[in-house]
């Protein structure tokens, strides 16, 4: 029976590099001792078109999904030859503005992220949005750009700050039944009945 090394080596090209990698003290701590997980992400960058390093360096697998820091997706488009343009149009503890243009659009696409849409998003806890909200808010921008003017470009993947502090909805609250109030039998008065039967055997 084939052991879980050989599967990963044999499932693919990247497989043996995956087996390095995760035994390497220099792999990230999410991918160290993790070979399957670390065939996933040399696979998904091999996808983006990059080198085995760079996709250790650049992604990840938070809940599942693979991820990309907001500079390596920007990088991404930009190489790609279908970006026209790409720039950084504001940047303030309280917004950031981005605008590309892809080619064959007649116009450029502009997009903003202000705090407050963090601070709804639940994205605010972390202490890289206390004390670097310009660099925070210009990453889920620059992210959020990327996928929805280069689709095919980014697809499937995510900002790590998108996936690490997920909103949960609020459960119901479920309302305590009251106590069930236990009916006591209803006594009848038989006095006036057994009454009649006695003056009747009189």
């Amino acid at each position: 029976m084939a052991s879980n090394t050989d599967i990963i080596a044999q499932a693919d090209v990247l497989g043996p590099t995956a087996l390095v990698a995760a035994a390497s003290s220099l792999a990230p701590d999410a991918l160290r001792g993790k070979p399957h997980d670390a065939l996933i992400v040399l696979m998904a960058g091999r996808e983006l078109g990059l080198a085995p390093m760079q996709s250790m360096r650049m992604l990840g697998v938070i809940k599942g999904k693979v991820t990309l820091a907001a500079d390596a997706t920007v990088a991404l488009v930009r190489r790609s030859g279908e970006c026209l343009q790409w720039r950084l149009v504001e940047s303030t503890a309280s917004k950031a503005t981005y605008t590309t243009q892809r080619k064959g659009d007649t116009e450029p696409t502009t997009l903003t992220w202000t705090i407050e849409q963090a601070q709804r998003a639940g994205l605010t806890g972390g202490q890289g949005w206390r004390s670097y909200p310009e660099a925070m808010l210009r990453a889920r921008c620059a992210a959020a750009l990327a996928r929805i003017v280069y689709p095919d470009l980014v697809a499937g993947i995510y900002d790590p700050d998108e996936l690490s502090t997920p909103v949960e909805a609020p459960k119901p609250q479920v309302l305590e039944e009251a106590p069930k109030v236990e009916q006591l039998p209803v006594a009848v008065d038989t006095r006036s009945g057994l009454t009649g039967e006695l003056l009747g055997l009189g």
